[in-house]
């Protein structure tokens, strides 16, 4: 239902176009429908899984949030492919970048190079440089702020280090605190990029020397957020639905279709379902249930036995 069915898409048309790619594939319609789907599917796949590799994820401990148009309707079928369990749906996933680009706190980055070897005979000096480096960053940080005009619930500033092994083509960004570059020796900063290091690419050298590259700060004013409208916790008696004949799985399928707005806190469906609003189109396959959270998030979670 596009644009909340403002906007009329012609099915007759819309086959019309599968049937030509169908011919050329040897596929039915629902087939061709389908694989434009798992293609779209795995070249997100193929995206996100090298990504979280990178960035050691543990599944356990994230869900997917899908934004944008479509990301609602390729959300769970990412998900289930990668194997993330929890899938979260925004109540306004069509904009949510504008909404936080709205609430989000300003910020902006500033930068020193110093481009240097930490050798351990050399650490000192090197060290008072990088504290020197950050408290200047951090002062021009808070004038910067200042000069915004704005009143800040409060402001702050976060720190990091570009590091990487000597001779080395890349860098690990390394946050650290005031304590930390304190440390005279610059041992705190070698362990801290060894566990860094090591943690993204499972190994790390810790008779190699560093090399410094930039000092990094980060100044931030802590805007005011809006109140997120909590809704009634009533489990409702009912929720009106209709059906719709689906293709999915390599096999057609009876799915409920329902208004967003109709969902209240407490309800539970079991895929396939799928959830219509105005920016978006949910599809909940089988192997999930669906929950709607007091902020009206939707949460998807897979059933045991289907990760």
């Amino acid at each position: 239902r596009f644009l909340g069915g403002r906007v009329k898409l012609d099915p007759t048309l819309a086959d019309a176009a599968l049937e030509r790619l169908g011919r050329a594939l040897g596929l039915a319609v629902p087939q061709a429908a389908e694989s434009v789907l798992r293609v779209a599917t795995s070249q997100m796949y193929a995206a996100l899984v090298p990504l979280m590799a990178r960035k050691a994820v543990d599944l356990d401990r994230f869900a997917l949030l899908p934004f944008g148009g479509a990301g609602p309707t390729h959300g769970f079928l990412l998900a289930r492919e990668v194997g993330i369990k929890r899938v979260v749906v925004p109540p306004s996933p069509g904009v949510l970048c504008a909404i936080g680009s709205l609430v989000a706190d300003v910020r902006r980055d500033f930068v020193r190079t110093i481009h240097e070897p930490l050798r351990r005979e050399t650490a000192p000096s090197l060290m008072e440089r990088i504290r020197d480096g950050f408290h200047a960053l951090a002062d021009e940080g808070r004038r910067w702020l200042a000069a915004q005009g704005l009143s800040f619930e409060a402001t702050h500033s976060l720190w990091s280090v570009d590091i990487r092994y000597l001779g080395q083509s890349f860098e690990l960004m390394i946050p650290v605190t005031d304590d930390l570059v304190a440390d005279a020796s610059g041992e705190a900063l070698r362990k801290a990029f060894h566990a860094s290091y090591a943690q993204v690419y499972g190994y790390s050298d810790e008779h190699a020397d560093l090399e410094i590259l930039n000092l990094r700060t980060t100044a931030i004013g802590v805007t005011r957020k809006p109140d997120i409208a909590v809704r009634g916790t009533d489990r409702p008696a009912a929720t009106a639905s209709r059906e719709r004949r689906i293709f999915l799985d390599g096999a057609p399928r009876t799915a409920r279709v329902l208004d967003r707005a109709s969902l209240e806190p407490g309800v539970r469906l079991d895929g396939p379902v799928i959830v219509e609003q105005y920016d978006t189109t949910v599809l909940v396959p089988p192997g999930y249930t669906l929950t709607v959270d007091h902020s009206g998030n939707l949460i998807g979670e897979a059933i045991d036995g289907n990760r």
